[in-house]
């Protein structure tokens, strides 16, 4: 039987032996690398090769050869190895912070370890499992922020860099919701926009004529904004607008306007009479009189049950004499007025 060898191909950064097959009068083999003459050994009895390379072999353009002698010494087989660099790729899914612990991917050809840049900082190197071609890599306390730049890089046995992947890097989107509901609000009652909020409210402001107020914290589902100097004619144009954490406008309202109502009533009065009575409804807290178009600066308050004393003994008044009765609101503004009828 002729005496031959075989040898399978050596990839720099994987393999570690050269593996061949024999045939034939062969005892042993040696290895020459670049005309440097190697160590001889022995070959196993089953017919097999196994010539330990690693570290002998370091580029591509080294000329290896596997001889092979006989049991008289005698070279009787001689095979050029094909010399390669491992290969291989790997790819990075995208991470999103808070959601994923790992860096998860997969990978082919020679990779046997893969590493974790962040920022510039390499981390631990670790071993890919086989046969593959899935790899993750924990690293939820490495990555933190959506701005860090992270890096996935694989390597072969060697520590050789066989590829790198940018690892996209995100954080879940948050959806904030809203709504506001503002109740009415009447000039010369109120002074706060009052209402109720729902969902992801963190703030809330008011807009009156186009002029944004600085929002204030929302707390309990209500909103209380002081508006008292704020909203002065039931024409404003006044919304309630609520923002989430983050100054995102959730919801904007229309806020209804009405202006203080009510009615003044005056009984008969004669001039020997030392006061005027009358009732009053609505928003018609005070009453004054006008005397011949002329406003009087004393006023009085209408009481609980709706009536008042107006005291007019100094006025000496005659039924001649044009008299008004005039109801106020709270802020002391004219909502009503009423004649009143004067006898002797």
């Amino acid at each position: 039987m002729e005496a031959r060898i075989t040898q399978r191909q050596f990839k720099i950064g994987k393999d570690s032996y050269i593996n061949g097959t024999y045939t034939g009068d062969i005892a042993k083999v040696e290895l020459q690398v670049n005309d440097t003459v190697l160590q001889r050994i022995n070959v196993s009895a089953d017919g097999t090769i196994k010539y330990y390379a690693k570290g002998k072999i370091t580029e591509t353009t080294d000329v290896v050869k596997l001889v092979g002698y006989n049991t008289a010494g005698v070279a009787v087989s001689t095979k050029v190895v094909t010399i390669s660099d491992a290969d291989g790729s790997i790819t990075a899914n995208p991470y999103v912070i808070g959601t994923d612990s790992y860096v998860k991917g997969t990978y082919t050809g020679d990779v046997a370890k893969i590493s974790l840049t962040v920022n510039g900082d390499k981390k631990t190197t670790i071993t890919v499992p086989a046969p593959g071609p899935n790899y993750q890599y924990y690293a939820k306390s490495l990555i933190t922020e959506a701005t860090d730049i992270v890096v996935v890089t694989a390597y072969d046995a060697t520590g050789g860099v066989l590829d790198t992947k940018t690892v996209a890097i995100s954080k879940p989107t948050v959806v904030t919701t809203g709504t506001v509901t503002p109740n009415a609000y009447k000039i010369g009652t109120n002074t706060y926009v009052d209402g109720t909020y729902t969902g992801d409210v963190a703030k809330v402001a008011v807009e009156v004529n186009g002029v944004l107020s600085n929002p204030i914290p929302a707390t309990g589902n209500v909103i209380h904004y002081y508006a008292g100097a704020l909203i002065t004619d039931k024409d404003d144009v006044v919304y309630a607008i609520v923002y989430d954490a983050t100054g995102k406008e959730l919801d904007k309202k229309r806020v209804t306007i009405t202006a203080p109502e009510g009615t003044v009533t005056a009984n008969t009065l004669k001039t020997t009479d030392s006061y005027l009575t009358g009732s009053a409804t609505g928003d018609v807290t005070k009453v004054t009189l006008t005397v011949n178009d002329v406003k009087q600066a004393s006023i009085t308050v209408v009481q609980p049950d709706g009536t008042y004393r107006y005291y007019v003994k100094p006025l000496a008044l005659t039924s001649t004499d044009i008299v008004k009765v005039i109801g106020l609101d709270s802020r002391g503004n004219e909502i009503t007025t009423a004649t009143v009828t004067i006898t002797n």
